[in-house]
């Protein structure tokens, strides 16, 4: 009797661990087997089942939306049909470079050596973007696949200018960078990962 006595205890046992088990998958029971997190939470068995792999919809960067200013096609991974190839021109200074300025002048781009950027000659005068570390205006935009960047360039008098224009409703492309104006300003963007920015004399806005 003694004998079958011991046989059934650790049934006994093993039944009150598998019920402690699933009260705790119930009720969401924290550190039951496992280790704790830095931030003092529980990292247990049941706690990861119910944590997940951690890729929730909630992690995920939204990418900024492209202004409703913006070219029409902005943002899309593609060169639009009605683009044409920004070819080099001859600059006020005599040099050549894939370079376009706005009808009105405020913004100019250029391609030199594949390095792409804009300024908005406005900017360098008032300044609504201040000036950075060096004391230097916060006025051209520098673009790459991953994103754009506000930095201080050379001064609109050095910087290569152009009879080179623009028209509104038009797109060129440089390399992986595509540009169109309007009215209300140019677009430019990478084709190949759809970042890019509009830009006018009020603001700029990246995507």
């Amino acid at each position: 009797m003694n004998v079958d006595n011991k046989k059934k205890q650790p049934r006994r046992g093993v039944g009150a661990t598998l019920a402690i088990t699933l009260a705790c998958l119930l009720t969401g029971c924290g550190n039951i087997w496992g280790y704790t997190h830095p931030d003092g939470s529980g990292g247990g068995f049941v706690d990861n089942l119910f944590r997940g792999n951690g890729n929730s919809s909630s992690n995920t960067v939204q990418k900024p939306k492209v202004p409703a200013d913006a070219y029409p096609g902005a943002g899309e991974k593609r060169i639009p049909s009605d683009a044409v190839e920004l070819l080099s021109s001859t600059t006020r200074n005599g040099l050549t470079a894939p370079i376009f300025r706005s009808p009105t002048g405020n913004i100019i781009c250029q391609n030199i050596e594949g390095n792409f950027g804009c300024g908005i000659v406005n900017y360098y005068e008032d300044k609504p973007y201040g000036v950075d570390a060096n004391g230097e205006t916060l006025w051209w935009i520098e673009f790459s696949a991953e994103e754009v960047h506000l930095t201080a360039h050379e001064t609109p008098e050095a910087t290569t200018q152009t009879e080179a224009v623009l028209l509104y409703n038009t797109s060129v492309y440089s390399g992986n960078i595509v540009c169109g104006a309007t009215e209300k300003g140019v677009t430019c963007w990478d084709y190949t990962t759809g970042h890019g920015a509009f830009m006018s004399r009020d603001s700029y806005t990246a995507f």
